[in-house]
Order: C-alpha cells, then structure tokens, then sequence
C-alpha cells in the first residue's frame, strides 16, 4: 500500500468517526424509577345473587422515611412525597371493562375491595398524574420526569385470568442526555485536520 492510498484511507476512517459521534450526540437514554406497585392479592368467589369481591391493593412507596414517608431504597428511592391524583383503575373482565374512581391517593397502601359480577379479570390498569415532577432521591439526586402522567398495569402471569400476588409496577420516567462530546468539537476537528491530510495525499503524488 502507497504512502498516498494510506492517508486516503485514514481520512476516509476520520470522517466514519466523525460522523458517528454527531449521530450519537442526538441520542438520549430513558431513566425509570419506581413509585410503587398496584397487586392483585385476592379474591372472593361470587355466589349465586352475590358478585364476587375483587381485592387490589395500590403501593405509594414515596416520601422519607425518616419524615414519616414510605419510600423504601433502593427499590423505591423516591424521598419526594407523591400524591397521585384522580387515581382510576380499570378493571377488563371478559364481558368489558369496570372504571374505579379512587381519588387522590397519599403515600401508603390503599386496599380497595371492588365489587363485580366477574371473579374472571383479564388485566387492571392504574392511571392517574404525580403531583410533582422534580424529585428528591435517597442517594441526594434530583430526578427531572418527563410527564407526570402514569399508566401501571396488573397483567396475568398465568393467563388468561389473573391470579392472586399478580402485579404491576408504578413507574415514571426521564430523559437524560448521553454524555458525549458536543458535535461542534467533532466538526473543528475534522476541519482542522482535513487540509494537513489533502496536502499529505498531494505531495505523495
């Protein structure tokens, strides 16, 4: 290989790079943590002229401890005291869907006994808004959500119905930018470099 195919090839190689960092600088990573967990724990079976009575529990682990909270690291980190508010669970049974209305719902457990005509339950969603976006975590970060909408959602672990310890987790998310150079670093690099290698490629002509 020449002196001048080398440096052609090198250049072509710097350029690859070059290229590659600016797509990755427009990347972003997603970041979850938990808020709590909403379970199936049980049921009672209808009888006849008596529905069934369908518990779920819904798990606000938020809040510090130490304040009288119930966030409970590492799993649950979040030291910011959550209010989810105008709670909804739907609950999806064979013959369609039953909405709950369960109101603004504080750190702590929240059992809620529904009553349905069906014991058989496909799945149940939790939906409601976290009453703040900026939180306090139990390692002193702060951790910025992206929406403050969440949807959890209990689905069967044997299907097709649910079974009793079924469970979904209660989580909220961010964007976090990945650390890489700015692209402008990467441009004056290459803008700096590329007349030293033309004049390399001319000069082994």
């Amino acid at each position: 290989m020449n002196r001048a195919t080398m440096i052609t090839k090198t250049l072509h190689l710097l350029l690859c790079l070059s290229l590659g960092f600016v797509s990755v600088g427009g990347h972003a990573l997603a970041d979850t943590i938990n808020v709590g967990f909403i379970s199936f724990d049980g049921f009672i079976p209808g009888s006849s002229g008596s529905p069934g009575v369908n518990e779920f529990s819904i798990n606000n682990f938020t809040g510090d401890p130490g304040l009288g909270g119930s966030a409970l690291p590492a799993d649950f980190p979040i030291f910011t005291f959550l209010t989810i508010q105008g709670a909804q669970l739907t609950v999806v049974e064979p013959s369609g869907h039953e909405v709950f209305a369960l109101g603004d719902l504080t750190p702590g457990t929240v059992t809620s006994d529904l009553f349905t005509a069906s014991t058989d339950i496909l799945s149940a969603t939790l939906s409601g808004t976290i009453s703040q976006t900026s939180l306090a975590l139990s390692d002193g970060t702060t951790f910025t959500v992206e929406s403050a909408s969440i949807d959890a959602t209990v689905f069967p672990s044997s299907p097709p119905f649910l079974s009793p310890t079924d469970n979904g987790l209660i989580t909220v998310s961010n964007t976090a930018v990945t650390a890489v150079p700015e692209p402008a670093t990467w441009c004056l690099l290459l803008v700096g470099v590329l007349p030293f290698m033309f004049k390399q490629i001319k000069k082994s002509r």
